[in-house]
């Protein structure tokens, strides 16, 4: 699949449909909204690269009603890059790492939202991670858990920020329905998933499948292992005053790799304070890999504490170990966060 074809086809359908609904009637309420965030990051790693790092970040998500639905506009800015042992390759691809040392800022997201008898629609410039393997326990990494791993499923090639479309309809009940996405990935591919959902009483199940036509490193960013294809699972719910989630995945990649992944997690929200842990451990199979096979376990325990109006004091320590291309290294990272939205 060649990526300009879909993205003229995807841009050409969003002003049809754009300029189709803008002309429709007019808003009763253009008041914009708006949210600033700003999260300070400082951690210390017991590998020796790096031993320390640090990172502050903005981000800022406008918004305003236009015809039938609505506009919105998500920066960011980062002043440094923060490396940890947990890294898993599924941030901002569409950001050049090396740049982000002298700081850098980008748009995340530019769309348009609206709803029809059909569903619900976003259209523009989006971030996939936003719209797939979302969950309530693990899907945050300003105040739930850092480790990549356990914000989406890294079997999952998302892609970073494009162009894309997106689309949910829900079942008249309301108590499941399904989705699909189709984004650009890379200068040279497009990702398309689907995505079915039931709740049965405090249980939410995802079921859902992809595929990546870009070409995409593997999590250490050593080898390309291409976007592929693959399946992945995941369930929500509550358990007295337990919020947890679990997830599965299994991957196709390029060159006869063969990816799984499995995590479990969860929080004890209570006032003002919230304890969340969780675990997850993958593996990478293929006869071109060292010795056929690279594995990685992941644990995190964090503490985030409410202190008053919205600002977030959240420590944590993560382990992570990965095995694999000639070397094993496994180390502890410690690190606080502070968040402030207005």
């Amino acid at each position: 699949m060649h990526w300009p074809k879909v993205s003229s086809c995807v841009f050409a359908l969003s002003l049809a449909v754009f300029s189709c609904v803008a002309a429709g009637e007019r808003a009763a309420d253009t008041t914009p909204w708006y949210e600033i965030g700003a999260t300070g990051i400082s951690a210390a790693s017991s590998s020796d690269d790096p031993p320390t790092a640090g990172l502050f970040s903005f981000d800022v998500a406008v918004g305003m009603r236009a015809g039938r639905g609505r506009i919105s506009m998500v920066l960011e800015a980062e002043s440094c890059p923060l490396v940890t042992t947990g890294a898993s390759g599924n941030g901002h691809m569409n950001r050049d790492p090396s740049a982000l040392g002298d700081g850098q800022a980008w748009l995340t997201e530019f769309r348009y939202q609206f709803e029809n008898a059909l569903g619900e629609w976003a259209i523009g410039y989006i971030e996939s991670k936003g719209y797939l393997d979302t969950s309530s326990v693990a899907n945050d990494d300003k105040s739930q858990f850092a480790n990549a791993v356990f914000v989406n499923n890294p079997t999952i090639a998302l892609p970073g920020s494009g162009l894309g479309l997106y689309w949910l309809h829900p079942s008249p009940s309301e108590k499941g329905g399904y989705s699909a996405l189709l984004a650009q990935s890379g200068d040279n591919g497009a990702f398309l998933a689907v995505e079915t959902w039931r709740n049965v009483g405090s249980v939410v199940t995802r079921l859902g499948a992809w595929r990546n036509t870009a070409r995409l490193p593997d999590m250490t960013g050593s080898q390309d292992l291409g976007g592929g294809e693959g399946l992945y699972a995941a369930i929500d719910g509550r358990l007295s005053m337990m919020l947890w989630n679990v997830r599965a995945g299994l991957a196709r990649r390029a060159r006869g790799a063969r990816e799984s992944f499995i995590s479990a997690a969860a929080e004890w929200p209570r006032e003002r304070r919230t304890l969340g842990v969780a675990v997850g451990y993958r593996i990478l199979n293929g006869r071109t890999l060292w010795r056929g096979r690279d594995r990685s376990s992941h644990a995190e325990l964090y503490y985030r504490l409410a202190l008053s109006g919205g600002i977030y004091l959240t420590p944590s320590i993560q382990f992570s170990e990965i095995s694999g291309a000639g070397d094993n290294t496994s180390g502890l990272t410690a690190g606080v966060r502070f968040r402030m939205t207005i």
